[in-house]
């Protein structure tokens, strides 16, 4: 790797002159300056960054913590947060943690979860990064992450306990509700949901929109209609087969994948989703374009959330200690997206 001696060297000038004209601080001759920088380019020369921010104890650096980047949410997030940083001059530390792929569906209940998280944070801050944005891939709370470690800090798709610590989310129950809305539109009495896990931050949000559509329009809300299990293909077929046999004549599930598995008991039973019964799903992964017929859903707005993260954290790098947090949780709003299989 090409030094600044080397170029002071090639062009017969002082180190303290090509550190100025190559940091714009020159006061050299035009001549000079412009030797120096076609010299730079021709040698290869490249900026140690590291080397440069730590000299300075200041960088332009945000650093990006990313449980998962595998999990289907997580690189439109990260591409958000990207996409905001070139706009605005910002260089990306991105840290991949790889828990699902290490340690499974479960990663998030290991006992040492914690000093992980906080090992890779002092990483970034020994780098000098002036704001951590913190990425998983589903919304809960993240206890070891608080407003005590003295830099800015926003959870994507996640929360912390401290409410101090912004969190930028999904509006979950605004979207269950749209598409809700959407099916009683359509004339439909009796609909069916199959949801998450019980215990869920996305299942209890997506159950208060379906409550509240059915309220908008005097419908009864009867937990018997309402099928709880995993976020699998095999909670659809199973529930599937338990709703149709209480009489919906709807089935609105909590996720896409869910929804597969109700398209999979459908065709067992040679039924036809769409034109037999209605079937939505949530999250517009890729796979709802694909599936015969198309699966109406509810697109996530997760680049928009990366967008927002990286936004929230350059606004507490402006104000610094002035910064005042007005809100702790900002939700962004889902779009349905129409489609033949209701």
């Amino acid at each position: 790797m090409t030094t600044i001696r080397e170029i002071a060297a090639a062009c017969n000038v002082s180190t303290a002159t090509v550190s100025n004209i190559l940091n714009g601080k020159a006061k050299a001759s035009k001549e000079t300056i412009e030797l120096v920088r076609k010299t730079a380019q021709r040698l290869n020369y490249t900026p140690n960054y590291i080397a440069k921010n730590l000299k300075l104890k200041t960088s332009n650096t945000i650093g990006v913590i990313a449980e998962d980047m595998t999990v289907f949410n997580s690189p439109d997030i990260i591409d958000g947060i990207t996409e905001y940083c070139e706009e605005h001059k910002y260089q990306i530390l991105l840290t991949n943690l790889r828990l699902f792929q290490k340690f499974g569906d479960f990663y998030y209940t290991k006992n040492n979860l914690g000093q992980l998280i906080n090992y890779e944070i002092n990483e970034l801050r020994s780098r000098q990064a002036r704001a951590i944005i913190y990425v998983a891939p589903h919304v809960r709370d993240i206890k070891t992450v608080s407003s005590g470690l003295n830099l800015p800090i926003v959870m994507a798709y996640c929360t912390s306990p401290d409410p101090g610590v912004p969190s930028v989310l999904a509006d979950d129950e605004d979207g269950f509700y749209r598409i809700t809305k959407s099916v009683l539109k359509k004339g439909f009495r009796h609909p069916g949901l199959i949801a998450g896990k019980p215990g869920s931050y996305h299942t209890a949000e997506r159950l208060k929109g379906f409550r509240r559509a059915l309220l908008e329009f005097h419908f009864p809300f009867s937990e018997k209609f309402v099928y709880y299990g995993e976020w699998n293909r095999r909670t659809g077929c199973e529930g599937a087969a338990a709703l149709m046999g209480k009489s919906v004549d709807s089935i609105l599930c909590m996720s896409d994948i869910i929804a597969g598995g109700v398209y999979d008991w459908c065709h067992d039973q040679n039924i036809t989703p769409g034109k037999d019964i209605p079937v939505t799903g949530f999250d517009n992964r890729e796979l709802s374009a694909y599936l015969y017929p198309p699966l109406t859903t509810v697109n996530l707005p997760l680049k928009q959330i990366g967008r927002k993260s990286c936004e929230v954290a350059d606004h507490m790098i402006a104000d610094g200690e002035n910064h005042r947090l007005e809100k702790q949780y900002l939700k962004i709003k889902c779009k349905v997206v129409n489609r033949t299989s209701l």
